[in-house]
């Protein structure tokens, strides 16, 4: 079965021209520079925002995990690793449905395992090295630990 990493944040977290990096259509393809900061940009697309940007709080993580243990199960896709931070979202799932599908958000990053060694590497990197654990977090995260 197919295995993916998938990525995305939340809404208004990184707008393109954020200091980060960024990605849009014409900068989509993995082999091309990220965007590079632009204040113009970024401070244009807040003002085009219809709501404040979301984090995502310790209780919303703690509701988020078994939502996505649910969804995937009833789909029957198999959750390899997860990490919830405040305004991004790592997970690891191997699934028979196209990426696009299983990722089932507007924006965000749908990238294709295609060795064991690829897949493992994923789950490190979910589950040990996006910083310290959070508040509200499972053990969904710490599956790359065991």
């Amino acid at each position: 079965m197919p295995a993916f990493l998938l990525t995305f944040g939340t809404y208004g977290s990184r707008l393109h021209g954020d200091e980060r990096g960024s990605v849009d259509r014409q900068h989509a393809d993995p082999s091309l520079e990220h965007l590079r900061r632009d204040d113009f940009r970024r401070n244009f697309e807040r003002r085009l925002m219809k709501a404040p940007g979301f984090r995502i709080s310790p209780r919303v993580r703690a509701e988020l995990e078994p939502a996505f243990e649910e969804v995937c199960e009833h789909r029957g896709w198999a959750i390899l690793a997860l990490n919830i931070r405040f305004e991004h979202i790592h997970v690891v799932v191997a699934a028979q449905d196209q990426p696009e599908k299983v990722l089932g958000a507007r924006h965000g990053s749908t990238r294709l395992l295609t060795t064991e060694s690829a897949v493992f590497a994923a789950i490190d990197y979910t589950a040990n090295r996006q910083g310290m654990d959070l508040p509200g977090a499972g053990a969904l995260h710490r599956l790359g630990k065991d």
